[in-house]
């Protein structure tokens, strides 16, 4: 039982260590390769035309993939650890844990909002809020960070509204 709650526990656990991760370091120091990802994306607002289905450059890679490796690799380390050191067995669930919030994270941000695989769609409307969010992220360039659990401040709701309208009004 106690490896159930160790799952759900680095599952959990990992919006708000993504959350801090993409505030303080993809928007931070870690800038230089996160730039690829939005570089890709942006539209600016003012434009006539927002992007709908932000999908990535033409090759589909980005510096930006690097940073799943990295957690796949620190994630494989702990899953490791508690395969080869007995007294730290716990931390296979936890680990696991994590690797679920990555699937998560995969479909969610790559597959639904980015569409960055163009043979399997999932309809936005089932993930409506995480696509809006993240989209309001790329447009807008701060809030919100994080992306199962996004909170978006009101006044970027707003903002964001407000731009959609107009840019209805223009097609």
């Amino acid at each position: 039982m106690v490896e159930v709650y160790l799952f759900f526990l680095g599952l959990v656990v990992m919006e708000p260590i993504t959350y801090l991760s993409h505030r303080y370091i993809f928007h931070g120091f870690g800038v230089p390769l996160h730039r690829s990802h939005h570089s890709s994306h942006n539209r600016r607002e003012g434009q006539k035309k927002l992007i709908h289905n932000f999908a990535p450059k033409s090759n589909g890679w980005e510096l930006n993939d690097f940073y799943p490796g990295i957690s796949a690799l620190i994630t494989m380390s702990v899953i490791a650890l508690g395969i080869f050191v007995p007294s730290l067995k716990y931390l296979i669930s936890f680990g696991f844990g994590i690797t679920a919030y990555g699937l998560l994270y995969f479909l969610i941000h790559d597959i639904v909002v980015h569409g960055r695989i163009p043979f399997f769609r999932i309809k936005k409307n089932i993930f409506s809020w995480h696509y809006h969010s993240h989209r309001i992220h790329h447009l807008f360039g701060g809030e919100p960070y994080g992306l199962l659990f996004p909170i978006v401040p009101s006044a970027l709701k707003k903002r964001y509204h407000q731009l959609t309208l107009k840019n209805s009004s223009h097609e």
